[in-house]
């Protein structure tokens, strides 16, 4: 690389204002070739969990990250499997300045069993920085809204482990329970809830684990429905919502007592959970009936669910929420689709087609555009919000399955699963930059700046 390169790099991708994050977070949840290898049609999805050792092909499990969409330098991702990173957008969240804070670093999350660990890169230059251990599976993390800790759940030995962003550095590993899926953090950086599936000599848990963030100290348990698989947390802090993939409800649970509310039933399998900025909806995916996929509203003010939105595909994974909140786009993966649904009033526009088995959404800060992982095809599909139009895919390859833009919006980052790679995309032209080497199975990814 010449000089003249490395300067149109770093007029790419140091951050200049940072705007407030607006994309949400995911993660795949099979190997790319248990997943290629798995019927996607026909008769319904199998039951049950797939982990490490456990249930069976072709069952993409997913729990969702919530970060609190607060922290203005952070940028999550939307993806796909076994844990979702996502961002809510918290009104209180303030950009900062142009110049402030620390360059933009893309952590990504490497579950190899035996070697679990978060690895940064500097996207300033694209390179790699040392990785760091966290211990067996991290498959999900979250980020507090200053910006200072991640947490990455580490499914295996069922512990999360906080990473200290200023110096790359882990801290010693906190208890949870049983095989954690998911995170999120309150917007007053107090509490991190993380979902346990538990699965102790077979036996299916229901555990949600409070950890106090100012001593890093699990607090008591929290009962919630079967088999959590995702959890968000409203703008305000008040109420988090769990997922009961095994229930086929969602568990409300008030922050400030910790105490569980009625559940909410919502259909069948719900694998992923998103709230609009003000907090007045949340919207939940779920598998659906073997014909289709559908989305439930939740009106968390009465915690009542709304109608049913079908979205034409089979299986109904990932989901994304514009920043001005009109728009949630859901990834249909069995029928490579992506389906708008208008939230003022609930209702389902035309699919938009994309590629083959889209995992992952991710949206820019300035709301004009959604990134569309296919994990099949090898693409990834720019959406333009505007007009519900899909652009040209961008050719990623390597079976992508995560999604990050940058704070400034000028760069996104895919993971791809089976080639150990991530790829920067250039947003202004939508085109994809040479391909980082991380090693390694990647997951997930989320961006600090």
């Amino acid at each position: 690389m010449n000089e003249m390169e490395l300067l149109g790099q770093l007029r790419d991708e140091v951050p200049g204002e940072m705007l407030p994050a607006a994309a949400e977070a995911a993660l795949l949840s099979a190997i790319g070739a248990e997943r290629a290898a798995a019927p996607r049609s026909g008769s319904p999805r199998p039951r049950g969990p797939l982990f490490a050792g456990y249930g069976r092909l072709g069952y993409r499990w997913r729990g969702w990250v919530a970060p609190l969409a607060a922290a203005a330098a952070v940028t999550a991702v939307i993806v796909g499997t076994p844990a979702v990173l996502s961002a809510i957008h918290a009104p209180a969240a303030q950009p900062r300045a142009a110049g402030g804070g620390a360059p933009a670093i893309a952590w990504v999350a490497d579950p190899r069993v035996s070697t679990g660990a978060v690895v940064p890169i500097r996207t300033a230059t694209r390179t790699v920085l040392p990785r760091l251990r966290t211990g067996p599976d991290p498959v999900a993390f979250a980020i507090t809204p200053d910006g200072k800790t991640i947490y990455v759940a580490n499914e295996t030995s069922s512990s999360v482990v906080p990473i200290r962003t200023a110096t790359r550095t882990a801290l010693p590993p906190i208890r949870s329970c049983c095989y954690p899926t998911a995170i999120a953090i309150t917007p007053d950086g107090k509490t991190a809830y993380v979902a346990n599936m538990e699965y102790p000599r077979n036996r299916l848990g229901h555990m949600v684990t409070p950890i106090r963030i100012s001593d890093n100290t699990a607090r008591p348990q929290i009962r919630v429905g079967r088999i959590p698989t995702a959890i968000a947390i409203t703008p305000d802090g008040k109420t988090a919502y769990v997922a009961d993939g095994g229930s086929g409800a969602v568990t409300p649970i008030r922050t400030a007592t910790g105490t569980t509310l009625p559940a909410i039933t919502v259909g069948p399998d719900p694998v992923a959970i998103a709230i609009t900025p003000d907090g007045a909806t949340a919207y939940v995916t779920s598998y659906g009936d073997g014909r289709s996929g559908w989305v439930t509203p939740i009106r968390t003010a009465s915690n009542t669910a709304l109608p049913a939105i079908r979205t034409g595909g089979k299986i109904t994974d990932a989901l994304a929420i514009t920043p001005d909140g009109k728009t949630v786009y859901v990834a249909n993966s069995a029928s490579g689709t992506v389906t708008p649904i208008r939230t003022a009033s609930n209702t389902a526009l035309r699919p938009i087609k994309t590629g083959s088995d889209p995992s992952a959404i991710a949206i820019t800060p300035d709301g004009r555009t959604a990134y569309v992982t296919n994990s099949r095809t090898g693409t990834v599909t720019p959406i333009r919000v505007a007009s519900n139009t899909a652009l040209r895919p961008i050719k990623i390859g390597g079976w992508p399955s995560a999604i990050a833009i940058t704070p400034d919006g000028k760069m996104a980052y895919v993971v791809s699963f089976s080639s150990g790679m991530v790829t920067p995309i250039r947003v202004a032209s939508n085109t994809a930059l040479r391909a980082i080497k991380v090693g390694g199975y990647p997951k997930a990814i989320l961006i600090t700046g």
